[in-house]
């Protein structure tokens, strides 16, 4: 059975153009729906791109503080280094101020400073002690040290015999001093006046 359509070549044509237009918009509304699903897509990734950067950033900001902190540190072992390389030199970091306000605290009323010299010196001090025992002798070796210290020499006037053993123990009894020792100590005319001169020797404390 052959099928005759008798309708209008302008009706025909309509139709045609109506089923064409259906046909682009299911073209466009999949194509819209594709790009709504690469937008969707591709700001899931911009979000986590944007988290990323903020980490980044975070990691970058913490390096920085990190790295000021590490310029400090650096300072501060520089300032320690230059610190115990005066102390290796001298054997001391006390300067002469705290000796002069240390003595003026320490040495008795009446008591006058002549005389007070600093001078590096080294010094042999004992590290280690080893016992040779055997069946008939036994032998003690002592092992020794070169190190540097301040050497400090007080030389001063005290009226008698008793502020000049007072000003030795005054001495010994300091935080700052060590190993006091008397050099001497004799009678001397001070304007008509017997007075005692003494002289003091000892090593500045590390």
């Amino acid at each position: 059975m052959q099928h005759i359509d008798f309708l209008p070549e302008q009706i025909k044509a309509h139709r045609l153009r109506r089923r064409r237009l259906v046909q682009y918009c299911y073209v466009l509304v999949v194509i819209a729906a594709g790009i709504g699903l690469w937008g969707y897509s591709w700001r899931g990734r911009i979000s986590r791109a944007n988290d990323e950067l903020k980490r980044l950033e975070h990691q970058c900001n913490q390096v920085h503080i990190q790295l000021a902190g590490l310029e400090q540190l650096q300072r501060q072992q520089a300032q320690l280094l230059i610190k115990e390389r005066i102390s290796n030199t001298l054997g001391s970091r006390v300067n002469a101020l705290d000796l002069l306000a240390e003595l003026e605290r320490v040495l008795p009323q009446g008591v006058s400073l002549m005389n007070l010299t600093m001078e590096a010196v080294q010094v042999q001090v004992p590290i280690e002690t080893a016992a040779n025992t055997s069946s008939r002798t036994r032998t003690e070796t002592q092992h020794y040290s070169t190190v540097n210290r301040v050497k400090f020499t007080v030389t001063a006037i005290a009226p008698t015999d008793v502020d000049v053993a007072n000003s030795i123990a005054q001495l010994s009894s300091s935080p700052l001093l060590e190993d006091i020792n008397m050099a001497y100590a004799r009678t001397i005319n001070m304007e008509g006046r017997q007075a005692k001169e003494f002289q003091a020797v000892c090593h500045v404390a590390r």
